[in-house]
């Protein structure tokens, strides 16, 4: 083990020969340099230093100057002013700033000199170790906090897959073994089941949960489009690249990429997307050159198809399949096979709806539980949520305060005869896209004029200015 740094001491005079005897006589307890002047010691005197001991006069800059700039850029240092008996200390502005101790040059200096280095080092020592427990606690106070804010962010996607049925309870224990697992995963399940909130809960419930999330929707885009938004493009490669771009797999180097709708990748995507799998190397569109860009991420991928079918039929790659089933395995079950949940699930929807249309609790009247449960969801989770945003909009435009089951019913009949509505949409933006495209097009058919487009919607015209102004509908056109 070694030995404990000594603690750095500076002495400065301008006389070479008593800097020198100063260092020769401390040396054996500090680490000692001895300077002439000043502005050679200024270029030596760092954090690190404990304490300078400067002479009072002294050719060019005065020790006590220096002991002023030295209190003010590094506080910390412990100052010593050597004066001889005849020099005249004035208690002008720059003593005042340096505030130094003073050790006269009299016949008991070395020892006096000894006395003041050995409490100026202590002084040090103290302060040198106050500011590392303050950077630590710092640090341990920043790392709390990310923790926390990190918490509360996968708490809140874990709080929002609402149910006690074992086939959830089952998918639910999976994903977060799944979330310590660097494995690529794969969720299975029905359109609306919520299969994006269990990827954005196993990465920010897992080990990566501080890195970057990146998701992509496969079925939205042209393969070429595709293909560029995962791996990136060179500059110039095709028409309208004027810069390039990395993608989402080297931008979200170290964490996790979720690609939702895999099942609709096209083949010639698939390619590129396997020989990720397998080496972790991208080929960004139009990339020639002969080194391997590596990537390191976690991947989750999600589908509503049947995967092995895909296969049979040609439209998804077998050594691709066989690879993604590799890993870890997850399946969300249909709204169908847990309507135990679905009284849960309602009063979850509610409070949301409540909370955007500023209402205090909202009572729930006598069978809608009963009605809800008997209803079949091809939408599942997204379903019903539409479902209950509209019953609330319904019961709220008429004033009413309980959800009864007759604006319930009015709603599953929407629900039932609404097929616009795109099943790819998240589900807040499919239920407020719904709802202002319902009264964006009450309001055109009668030319803006808010009383007769609320006669129509069943609602007041006071309370359809406060809709229009919640959905963000402009008042004229």
């Amino acid at each position: 083990m070694e030995p404990p740094a000594k603690p750095k001491v500076i002495f400065i005079d301008d006389e070479l020969d008593f800097a020198d005897s100063l260092v020769a006589k401390f040396s054996d307890l500090y680490e000692a340099q001895g300077f002439v002047s000043a502005d050679e010691a200024l270029k030596f005197i760092d954090e690190s230093v404990a304490v300078v001991v400067a002479d009072h006069k002294m050719r060019g800059m005065q020790g006590v100057e220096l002991l002023a700039r030295l209190r003010k850029e590094k506080p910390d240092i412990g100052r010593i002013l050597m004066t001889a008996v005849a020099d005249a200390i004035p208690l002008d502005e720059l003593v005042n700033e340096a505030r130094p101790h003073y050790v006269p040059k009299t016949g008991d200096f070395i020892d006096h000199l000894a006395s003041k280095l050995a409490g100026t080092v202590e002084l040090f020592a103290m302060r040198s170790e106050r500011r590392r427990r303050r950077a630590a606690l710092k640090l341990e106070r920043n790392q709390l906090r990310a923790t926390v804010r990190v918490k509360t962010e996968h708490e809140r996607y874990f709080s929002d897959i609402i149910g006690n049925a074992p086939a959830l309870r089952a998918a639910l224990k999976i994903a977060r073994l799944a979330s310590d697992n660097l494995a690529p995963v794969l969720i299975t399940g029905e359109t609306g089941t919520g299969k994006d909130y269990l990827a954005r809960a196993i990465h920010f419930d897992g080990e990566l949960c501080a890195q970057a999330f990146r998701n992509e929707l496969c079925s939205i885009y042209l393969p070429e489009v595709l293909q560029s938004r995962l791996f990136g493009h060179e500059k110039d490669s095709f028409t309208g690249a004027h810069q390039k771009t990395n993608g989402i797999f080297r931008d979200a180097e170290g964490g996790t990429v979720f690609l939702d709708e895999i099942g609709d990748m096209s083949l010639d995507v698939q390619k590129f997307f396997l020989e990720f799998l397998e080496y972790k190397r991208i080929q960004p569109f139009g990339y020639t050159k002969s080194e391997p860009i590596i990537a390191n991420v976690r991947v989750i991928c999600a589908t509503h198809k049947d995967l092995e079918s895909e296969v049979q039929a040609g439209r998804f790659r077998d050594d691709l399949f066989r690879r993604i089933r590799k890993g870890i395995n997850i399946h969300m079950p249909a709204l169908r096979d847990r309507r135990a949940d679905i009284p849960l699930l309602t009063r979850h929807f509610m409070i949301i709806a409540a909370r955007s249309l500023r209402l205090n609790h909202v009572p729930i009247g006598a069978l809608v539980d009963e009605y809800l449960q008997s209803q079949s969801y091809p939408g599942n989770l997204r379903q019903l949520d539409q479902i209950i945003w509209e019953a609330m909009i319904n019961m709220w435009s008429d004033g009413a305060t309980t959800l009864d089951i007759g604006y319930v019913r009015r709603a599953v009949e929407v629900s039932h005869s609404n097929s616009t509505t795109p099943a790819i949409l998240p589900l807040k933006l499919a239920r407020k896209d719904f709802t202002k495209g319902y009264v964006e097009a009450s309001l055109l058919r009668n030319n803006y004029n808010m009383i007769a487009a609320a006669k129509e919607l069943g609602m007041t015209d006071r309370n359809l200015r406060i809709l229009r102004k919640l959905l963000k509908i402009r008042p004229e056109k």
